[in-house]
């Protein structure tokens, strides 16, 4: 590290002293870390003791489970990787950590949970025996309104640091359709899967060539509940793309 570089980190630290992300405590940072830490030791604690869930179905650690929901079964998808469990009304470590993603736009944060992610992914790909050069990843695109409050798609810079950390390919695929905007999280299970179907459209791509390039395809969203977006993106997908097509979340409920 440089003198500039030092001279900024003792700054950086002394007149915007960095907190945790997800309880807001002061970080006891060094000067000399090379990048920013994004959770304190309490909530790190916290969280990897979150990722020692168990999958209800099977029995099994819940980020080395490869149960797959019959929604997500019927829709195509090769393989669902989690990393912890998601309970929408219990002030959790993960439902902070989607929440906080979802409104702070991070570095470290999100450096943080896609190393996470990549992770996960690798060891995905290290079973099936998948190169990582053949894998290309691509997200669920937030809806506008929400991406325009703000200003943040957590959805897409989780794909890209995961790509970046396997040396994957990275590439916007879908799309919002107009009108099609309403907030998913207010809706019935079967009000979901019928707004959802007509919520996503493919973008403008070279499909052709990213078959032939391409054996798997990685479909990144920060949590699943129902299911029912991933389930329509992976069915648009699967229309332009002949490979596995695998979905790659921090968190997931189960009652999907």
């Amino acid at each position: 590290m440089g003198l500039e570089e030092k001279l900024t980190a003792v700054l950086r630290v002394l007149f915007f002293p960095p907190r945790c992300a997800l309880c807001g405590e002061f970080l006891s940072e060094h000067l000399l870390d090379t990048e920013p830490r994004a959770l304190c030791e309490k909530c790190r604690r916290k969280w990897e003791y979150a990722k020692l869930s168990v999958c209800k179905k099977c029995g099994g650690e819940l980020s080395a489970c490869r149960c797959l929901p019959l929604v997500l079964q019927r829709a195509g998808v090769a393989a669902m990787l989690k990393m912890v469990a998601y309970e929408k009304g219990r002030d959790s470590v993960a439902r902070r950590a989607v929440l906080s993603m979802k409104r702070k736009n991070s570095k470290a944060l999100f450096a943080f949970f896609s190393g996470q992610l990549a992770s996960l992914l690798k060891r995905y790909l290290d079973e099936s025996y998948t190169d990582e050069k053949h894998v290309l990843v691509t997200f669920v695109p937030r809806g506008r309104k929400n991406l325009l409050r703000s200003g943040v798609d957590q959805s897409e810079l989780l794909a890209k640091g995961v790509a970046e950390g396997l040396g994957c390919g990275f590439a916007r695929l879908l799309g919002r359709r107009c009108g099609r905007d309403r907030e998913q999280k207010h809706m019935g299970g079967e009000a979901r899967f019928d707004h959802a179907a007509n919520a996503f459209r493919l973008v403008r791509a070279d499909f052709a060539a990213i078959d032939r390039c391409y054996r798997c395809l990685v479909l990144v969203d920060d949590v699943v509940t129902t299911g029912a977006s991933l389930s329509a993106c992976v069915r648009l997908l699967g229309e332009r793309f002949g490979g596995r097509i695998v979905c790659l979340s921090l968190a997931r409920t189960e009652k999907i």
